[in-house]
């Protein structure tokens, strides 16, 4: 209506005589007196993108779950043989011999699968360095128990020598009380002294 009141040709979005929006352009043919018009519904214009839209959230969805169990794979790799050392080491910390060990199989190739296997080395180096000490220790504790029997017997059997001469200058001295002269009672004193 408006190229033929006006003559202008037009170009726009507006709703159409069935009352659904388009998209229109027109352009007046002079020499036959004709306006050409072509429409095209929003529906149908869009109808590609829509089903561009739904191709590509359909990829990003199966790409999101394919990345997830990808990272969650990934992250078991990892978390798990953390896990076990984690694990173990509380083991170890406890005195748990046989839970210090980490499980070796299915162990990763990769530098943490590697760790597990170095650490399970150190670990056995360790209990069995544990195990030569508490030997040690036991030697130890025995001879030491061995050198206290021997000295208390050692000093038992020195003392009786000396008890002998501690009596035997306490007898001297009481019989001859009044004959030994003040250097003798010194001498006598000094080995009663020397000898306790």
């Amino acid at each position: 209506r408006a190229a033929l009141e006006r003559g202008q040709e037009i170009t726009g979005d507006y709703r159409d005589y069935r009352g659904i929006m388009v998209s229109g352009a027109s352009v007046i043919v002079r020499e036959q007196g004709w306006i050409m018009l072509t429409e095209i519904d929003f529906s149908q214009a869009f109808a590609p993108i829509r089903r561009l839209r739904n191709v590509l959230v359909g990829l990003m969805i199966c790409l999101s779950v394919g990345g997830v169990a990808l990272a969650g794979a990934w992250a078991r790799g990892i978390v798990r043989p953390l896990r076990i050392v984690s694990e173990t080491d509380f083991a170890l910390a406890g005195g748990d011999e046989a839970g210090a060990m980490a499980s070796e199989e299915n162990l990763p190739t990769n530098e943490i699968g590697e760790f597990v296997r170095r650490r399970n080395k150190r670990v056995k180096a360790l209990m069995e360095r544990q195990r030569e000490l508490v030997l040690e220790q036991k030697r130890s504790a025995e001879a030491a128990a061995e050198l206290e029997r021997m000295s208390y017997s050692i000093v038992h059997d020195m003392r009786a020598p000396l008890r002998t001469i501690v009596t035997f200058g306490d007898m001297v001295e009481a019989e001859a009380a009044g004959k030994l002269s003040e250097e003798a009672r010194g001498y006598l004193a000094r080995m009663r002294g020397a000898a306790i």
